[in-house]
């Protein structure tokens, strides 16, 4: 199997882009070339950059889906270039996101803790210390009834 291309390398967080773009957006209304500066910047894009054509294709289609609205703006210095907004059902769609975002956050952290717990982060003092426990409570259950 090739470990590069495999999810668990992180490839797929380029899913995120829609919140993401989302997110920016909320920030302030501007156009594309700049909301591509902004998604290198985040922390998600710090191994790769994000496509800028597949950036271009999800604005279109949040366009498209009702969540973003895009006008020409046009200069006599240079072309005319496209600012994007969110409208008020794409504010909608990023509160849910960030309730998405938080719910799987919560189910990623008890994931690592479980992966944590394993050999393979080579931990097994916790184990250990868990069957510690585990004898030590069966023997005070036993005192206890000795002594009852």
């Amino acid at each position: 199997m090739d470990l590069i291309q495999c999810p668990c390398s992180g490839k797929s967080l380029d899913r995120l882009i829609r919140p993401a773009l989302m997110a920016l957006l909320a920030r302030e209304e501007t156009h594309g070339y700049r909301l591509v500066q902004q998604l290198q910047t985040m922390a998600m894009f710090v191994d790769s950059s994000p496509d800028v054509s597949g950036v271009y294709k999800q604005l279109k289609t949040m366009q498209d889906d009702g969540l973003a609205t895009a006008e020409w703006e046009t200069s006599d210095s240079g072309p005319a270039k496209r600012r994007y907004s969110l409208t008020d059902d794409g504010r909608a769609c990023l509160r849910l996101w960030a309730n998405t975002l938080a719910r799987h956050r919560l189910q990623i952290d008890a994931l690592l803790e479980i992966i944590g717990e394993t050999a393979v982060t080579e931990k097994p003092k916790k184990r250990v210390n868990r069957q510690k426990r585990t004898e030590e409570k069966k023997r005070d259950s036993r005192r206890k009834k000795k002594n009852d």
